[in-house]
This record gives C-alpha cells, sequence and structure tokens, in this order.
C-alpha cells in the first residue's frame, strides 16, 4: 500500500538535491616603461593550431561522442626524441576497436586492454570506444579515461570532448588511481565542447570523465534492467483517485501560474534603453584605440551577462589589470621545475581603479607584497569573498542589477525550499489522516520548481539590459578583426586590451589565433626563456590563473 509513495517521495527527495618557497629569478621590472629582452624563436615551425601543441611529454586528446553511442577518440603524443612512452589502458564494459597509430609506434587491442607504444616523435593515434556510454537511472552517462595508464610523467595533458548536445552536468578527475582530486578546470561552452587542461600528471595518474546527457540525444550501449516493486493495491493514500487526481493537477497549475507570475514581475529584465551600436575601435589622429562600450569594464560585463560573478571574471580583470599596466605578467619556472608564472606589482593603485578591483589587488598582493606565483596563489588559495561581494556591489551600484543577482537567488532557493519541505509535511499529514497524499505532492512540485527556477530570478534593469547590445558590438569587433586591418604601432595596443573583453565573451580562442606574435611593444607580459607562440603561452597561463583563483572555493567556474 506505501510502495508507490514511498518511491514517489524518494524520487521528490532526490530531485530536489540541487610553488616558490622564495621568489625565483623573475624580471624585476623597474621605472617606466619596462624592457626585456627575449632570445629570438629557434627550432622548426610554429604549431598549427594553438589548442594543440607540441610539447614533449604532452598528451592532447579529442572525444567526440556520437548520436549511436559509439566515442571516436584521437589522441596527438609527443615523445622526447630518443625515448619511448607506453599506454596501457584497461577495458572492463568497454571495447575498442579501428585503432591506428600514424607515427612512431603500434597499438594492441584485447578483450581486456588497449597497449599503446611509441617511439620519439609526434604521433596521432585513433580508435573507436563502444560501452563507454550506459544508463544513469534514466540519463545516457559517459564514462571514460581519455588520459591514464602511461608509463611516464606528462607535462601536459589536454582534452577535449564533443556531444551531440551540451552535457547536464560534467564530473572530471585527476591524480593517482582511486584519488577524487577534482580537475583544476573544466569549462564546456554553448557548442557542447567541454574542456579540460592538467598540468604536471606524474606516471600512472589519470583523467577520468563523466559526463551525463540528456535523455534521448545519445543511445545507450547497456540498460539499467533494475525495476522498482510496489505492494500498493491501488486503494491507499497515493492512489490516484478522480478527486485526488483532480486536487493535484488543480493545485499544481495554481502553483505553477503563481511562480510563472512572479517571474514575469519579478524575475524578468526590464526593457533595455535605446542604443545605436558602437564601434569600438576609434581614429585618434594616426592611430587606431580600442574603446570598450559605455566604458565597461571586463569583470562587471561579465558580471552583467550571466548574473554571476565567477572565475572567468575575475581571469579576465586580473588580464585587464596587466595589460592597464598595474600588473606584470612573468612567465618562469617553478622550484620543481614546473612552469610558472608570477604577477607583479607594476604601478601602485590609482583613481582610476574601479572598487572592486582595488580590492582585488589587495587580496593578490596585500601591502608589503609586491610579487605573488601561481603556484603560491594555488598552494595557499586567498579568500576571495571580499572580491566577489565588491563586484555584486558594484553592478548594483552602477545601476545594471535592482539588487544583487546572489541574494536574490539565495531568496527563492529559500522559499523553494522550505515550499518543498512543508510539501512533504503535508503529504506525510494526509497519508496518515484522510488520505489523498497525492495533493501534498503537487506543494512538494511546486517548491522544487521555486528552488530549480531561483537561478534565473535576478532581473537586469533597463541599463544593464542594454549592455547586452554593447557585448554584441565586442563580439563583432572579436570575431571580424585582423591585425593588417590597424597601423604596425597599434597592433599589440588595441589586441591586448580586448583580449580581457574576449575572454568574458568566450570568443579568446579566435582572438588568440589572429593575435600579432611580434613581442615588440608587449609591455605587460614577459615570456619563458624557451620560445613559444604567444597563443600557447598565454592559454597554459590563463588555465594556472584560473585554477589559482578556483582554488579559493568562492567562484563558480564558469
Amino acid at each position: 500500500m506505501w510502495g508507490r509513495g514511498a518511491l514517489i517521495l524518494a524520487f521528490l527527495a532526490a530531485a530536489a538535491q540541487p610553488t616558490f618557497p622564495s621568489i625565483p629569478g623573475f624580471p624585476t621590472p623597474g621605472s617606466g616603461q619596462p624592457t626585456f629582452t627575449v632570445p629570438p624563436p629557434t627550432g622548426g615551425p610554429a604549431p598549427s593550431s594553438p589548442s594543440m601543441p607540441v610539447i614533449p611529454r604532452s598528451d592532447v586528446v579529442t572525444m567526440k561522442l556520437g548520436a549511436d553511442g559509439t566515442l571516436a577518440v584521437t589522441e596527438i603524443v609527443a615523445v622526447p626524441k630518443n625515448a619511448t612512452m607506453t599506454r596501457t589502458v584497461a577495458l572492463h564494459d568497454q571495447a575498442v576497436r579501428d585503432a591506428t597509430v600514424d607515427g612512431a609506434g603500434t597499438v594492441h587491442v584485447t578483450a581486456d586492454a588497449m597497449t599503446i607504444k611509441l617511439d620519439g616523435g609526434k604521433a596521432t593515434v585513433q580508435y573507436t570506444v563502444t560501452g563507454a556510454v550506459t544508463d544513469a537511472r534514466g540519463k545516457p552517462e559517459l564514462r571514460w579515461r581519455p588520459v591514464g595508464g602511461w608509463d611516464t610523467d606528462l607535462i601536459l595533458a589536454r582534452v577535449s570532448l564533443t556531444t551531440p548536445r551540451p552535457p547536464l552536468s560534467v564530473a572530471c578527475l585527476s591524480g593517482p588511481e582511486g584519488s577524487t582530486t577534482p580537475c583544476k578546470s573544466v569549462h564546456t561552452d554553448a557548442k557542447a565542447v567541454t574542456r579540460t587542461t592538467q598540468l604536471q600528471l606524474r606516471a600512472g595518474d589519470r583523467i577520468d570523465l563523466t559526463a551525463v546527457l540528456d535523455p534521448g540525444s545519445v543511445k545507450v550501449d547497456t540498460v539499467d534492467t533494475a525495476a522498482a516493486t510496489t505492494d500498493d493495491d491501488g486503494t491507499g493514500p497515493f492512489a490516484l483517485t478522480w478527486f485526488s487526481g483532480t486536487g493535484l493537477v488543480t493545485l499544481l497549475a495554481l502553483l505553477l501560474a503563481g511562480f510563472a507570475l512572479l517571474w514575469v514581475l519579478r524575475g524578468r529584465d526590464a526593457k533595455p534603453q535605446a542604443r545605436e551600436p558602437v564601434p569600438v575601435l576609434r581614429h585618434e589622429g594616426e592611430h587606431v584605440v580600442f574603446v570598450p562600450p559605455e566604458e565597461i569594464l571586463p569583470g562587471r560585463l561579465g558580471t552583467v551577462l550571466d548574473e554571476y560573478v565567477d572565475v572567468k571574471d575575475v581571469s579576465a580583470t586580473v588580464v585587464d589589470l596587466a595589460v592597464r599596466g598595474y600588473l606584470l605578467v612573468v612567465h618562469g619556472v617553478a622550484a620543481d621545475g614546473s612552469p610558472d608564472w608570477q604577477l607583479v606589482r607594476h604601478r601602485p593603485a590609482d583613481a582610476d581603479l574601479a572598487g572592486y578591483e582595488r580590492v582585488l589587488l589587495d587580496t593578490l598582493l596585500p601591502q608589503g607584497i609586491e610579487s605573488a606565483s601561481l603556484a603560491d596563489l594555488r598552494a595557499n588559495p586567498v579568500d576571495l569573498t571580499p572580491v566577489r561581494d565588491a563586484l555584486y556591489n558594484d553592478v548594483v551600484a552602477r545601476g545594471f542589477f535592482g539588487t544583487r543577482p546572489d541574494d536574490r537567488r539565495s531568496r527563492y532557493s529559500l522559499a523553494g525550499a522550505t515550499v518543498a519541505v512543508l510539501g512533504v509535511l503535508v503529504t506525510l499529514v494526509l497519508a496518515f489522516t484522510v488520505g489523498s497524499a497525492l495533493i501534498g505532492l503537487a506543494v512538494v512540485l511546486a517548491g522544487l520548481v521555486v528552488l530549480v527556477g531561483a537561478r534565473w530570478m535576478p532581473a537586469r534593469t533597463g541599463q544593464g539590459s542594454a549592455l547586452l547590445g554593447a557585448a554584441d558590438d565586442l563580439t563583432a569587433h572579436l570575431s571580424t578583426t585582423v591585425p593588417e586591418q590597424l597601423p604596425a604601432a597599434d597592433r599589440e595596443p588595441v589586441f591586448a586590451r580586448s583580449l580581457p573583453y574576449a575572454l568574458v565573451l568566450r570568443q579568446s580562442e579566435r582572438w588568440l589565433q589572429v593575435y600579432p606574435e611580434s613581442e615588440e611593444g608587449r609591455y605587460w607580459y614577459v615570456a619563458g626563456e624557451q620560445p613559444r607562440p604567444f597563443a600557447v603561452d598565454f592559454q597554459d597561463f590563463n588555465s594556472a590563473l584560473d585554477a589559482a583563483l578556483a582554488g579559493s572555493g568562492r567562484l563558480r567556474s564558469g
């Protein structure tokens, strides 16, 4: 009699769960414009794509999940000269077929394992995995180990996964077998491409990737055959009768209509103020300069666009402070030999800084501290709560929101959780008294809708909505401008000033592809001793910066 009710309540309960030991020998900026001597590039041609650098002991893995549930994998592995690298992948419920190697090496597949043996040089390994998609509570779930089983330390591992639709959730673990350490940074873009970059993996370390997908988007290779049983005879408190069914539908419709009305009145963005498209490149005499629309700062723009202060907003602010001359980014090497970067104070804070920028500088470089390495920031995370609060307060003070977005989300989340708990209590009371307990479930469902919908309740003002147009102006600039359109002397300033906006608008990949390689005039970034394309160098810096900032635990990964 109680079986069906217990199952329903269990389902609803589940748905409600929403170094440096001392500063190494980095260059120290003097007064005035810094001058750096950088060795000319040597060796072979630059990598054809900044997303796939040829670095010895690196593994760049590209995966594409087909609608039929098969996973096509391509690994580009760089093996040091006169060395070998071997990877062994255990196959449990999966199988590998069509495995090939383009380069010096072999791949051998059995029912139990795949073994890749590679000699010095660059090799491309391709194979197809079946059985990687299983059923997880009615949803397709992809599980695969794109990196792991190598008998050699990896300097760099990059993984990208393309799925038919953006995944509902992604979990990524890295480190030794059995560890539960999450990957430093995982990002999924609007094109359903999930990426992660990990540095310095030891021999035997792995990257495990799990993605939960929309039902029906991918064929499931195996089906969960576990079936629930019930002893309900159709006459208990959870029986679907005409009275309980009508009450359930009516009450649920009223509650959902009330929430929809509340969203229309309180959660919908105000109509944007009228504005004309604004060119972001302007001529000043013989020069071309970059001027952001509304003089909006990248941190503000990112917060207004997605209504969250997240890692990319703060990372973009750090880069913006560098290109505006307040910080200097210096690429060097940590004590353990791994790549590292230092943030060096270049000029003191002044009246041109926004309040949240000043708070960020004081957090990263407190009074008396002139530089900090990203390795130190990862090992000793700083508290970015003051930065997050200052940025939320800034967008409210500027008139982009009426109230802080995080405060509004919290209020509606609390209200939804309260309604859901009350609904559970009402359901139990009805079940033990008059019956028709399904009516109480309508209250539970309404509470869950409010709880889930809380993320969409922050509302931009008319001024805030107008910034969406400013974002369009910037996106058009970032997706079309090339260096040849600009005077040679203006290329580095324009591209550098635009770079933080490319980060918050997720246009950095294209922007870095066309970024001028010449270091002439690049006053804000000092490259390492080993010459590399700037696009590759900066992408690694940005990944390390994201990881250091995410370690605070106070920012959403964006």
